[in-house]
This record gives structure tokens, C-alpha cells and sequence, in this order.
């Protein structure tokens, strides 16, 4: 819901998010790459198994072997690495939360700052954050994401918002925070 004040100006906007395991996964994806993360491991995967099967080519053809098992070791290393980082740090980030899992978080945005009220099994917590305070803010197609550390995020979910309002908001963001404003599309 947006309101207007007589002249016109932006005034508030409300938005929610669930911290289920879905804006969870979404989180720790977008650290995972800049682009598209299921193109990014996509691209990961071909690699490694390029890299593995030039190293079988050096082990079938070649004496020393050595150097192609290192090779084979060290994409197995990754390719481990990869799948945890995508597959499984997501399941253990939102595991880790513990009384905070599926947290409502109830959102209104104002000319000044941002309102959170923030409501789980346990606990409940409101604050204000002003715009200049956020680090930056990054918008995907079904999150946006507001940092207020380079590590800790608040999550508003895209569904919540009319695409009116969404660009409202976005307009709000990047005039406050410039290039610390980031779309990617994915």
C-alpha cells in the first residue's frame, strides 16, 4: 500500500517476508555469484569435468601420472566445495536459526527510514533503520535484499509489494544509495 502525502510524495509503503528456507537459500546464493548462481555452478560443473577429463587423457597417454592425479584430487576438492557451498551451507544457515525459523518480518518504508517488526515462535523485535545507514541493497526477481552490514540482511519479499510500489521503493533506494543499488536478473 502506498500513500501520498498532497503533493504526491512518497510517504509509505508496506512489505513482509517470511525467513523461510526458500529466502534463506536466496541469500546465500546471491553471495555465491553476481550472475545468475544456477548458471554460475552450471559453468562450475562443466569445468571441473573438462579438468578431470583432460586429466584422464594425461594418465591413459603419458608416464608421468602424477601431476594428473593431483589434478583429478584437486577437481574432486572443488567440485565437493561447490555443492556445499550451493546444495547444503543453505539447509545449515537456515537450520542454525533456530527460534528465528520462518520469522515474520513485517516492513514499512517512509520518507526517512525503514520500520522492521520482526515476530517469531519467541520473539519479537522492532526497529528503525535509516536509509543512509544501509550498506547496500541488491534487488532479484523475487527478493530484495537490504544490507545493513556487508554480512546481514534484511529480506522483503517481492510479492509482498504492487510493481507500483516495488518502483517507488527502487526509486527511494537508488537515489539514496547510487551504485550501492543493484538489480540482477535472476
Amino acid at each position: 500500500m502506498v500513500k501520498y502525502n498532497n503533493g504526491g510524495d512518497f510517504m509509505e509503503i508496506k512489505a513482509t517476508c517470511k525467513y523461510d528456507f526458500n529466502a534463506l537459500r536466496a541469500l546465500t546464493h546471491l553471495s555465491f555469484s553476481k550472475k545468475n548462481p544456477e548458471k554460475r555452478l552450471i559453468l562450475n560443473a562443466i569445468l571441473l569435468g573438462l579438468l578431470i577429463a583432460t586429466c584422464i587423457f594425461g594418465l591413459v597417454n603419458f608416464e608421468d601420472k602424477s601431476i594428473y592425479y593431483m589434478g583429478i584430487i584437486f577437481a574432486i576438492i572443488c567440485a565437493l566445495l561447490l555443492s556445499f557451498i550451493y546444495f547444503f551451507l543453505p539447509k545449515i544457515q537456515y537450520n542454525s536459526m533456530g527460534k528465528m525459523k520462518d520469522a515474520e518480518t513485517e516492513f514499512i518504508f517512509t520518507d526517512e527510514e525503514i520500520k522492521v517488526v520482526t515476530t517469531g515462535v519467541e520473539y519479537v523485535g522492532e526497529s528503525a533503520l535509516k536509509y543512509t545507514l544501509l550498506v547496500k541493497a541488491i534487488e532479484t526477481e523475487n527478493y530484495l535484499f537490504l544490507f545493513q552490514t556487508n554480512k546481514q540482511a534484511y529480506i522483503v519479499d517481492r510479492a509482498s509489494v504492487s510493481e507500483t510500489e516495488m518502483e517507488s521503493l527502487r526509486n527511494k533506494l537508488r537515489n539514496t544509495l547510487g551504485k550501492k543499488y543493484e538489480i540482477r536478473n535472476y
